[in-house]
């Protein structure tokens, strides 16, 4: 759970990028010919940056990390833990 969160908290942060790499696959294959591969990328791509852009207008980051936090906390409190046990 602790990915899972992680990845909810930083969308922004590996969301950009990775619709810009789908983006730059996608012109690629486009060249190439591949219609297939350019609709695949393309819309990894697009829901990357509508993921992003939700993030955003809705302030993601304030409104639902901490009720997701809270939600995690109470269904499995050693998910959250500061420090793990080993």
């Amino acid at each position: 759970m602790r990915p899972l969160y992680f990845v909810i908290k930083f969308i922004p942060f590996w969301a950009i990028p990775a619709a810009l790499i789908a983006t730059e696959v996608a012109f690629i294959y486009k060249r190439r010919g591949r219609k297939d591969v350019v609709w695949k990328a393309g819309v990894v791509a697009g829901s990357f940056t509508l993921l992003t852009v939700v993030f955003f207008i809705y302030r993601w980051d304030v409104n639902a990390v901490p009720l997701l936090h809270e939600f995690l906390q109470s269904t499995l409190p050693e998910v959250l833990e500061a420090t793990p046990t080993q």
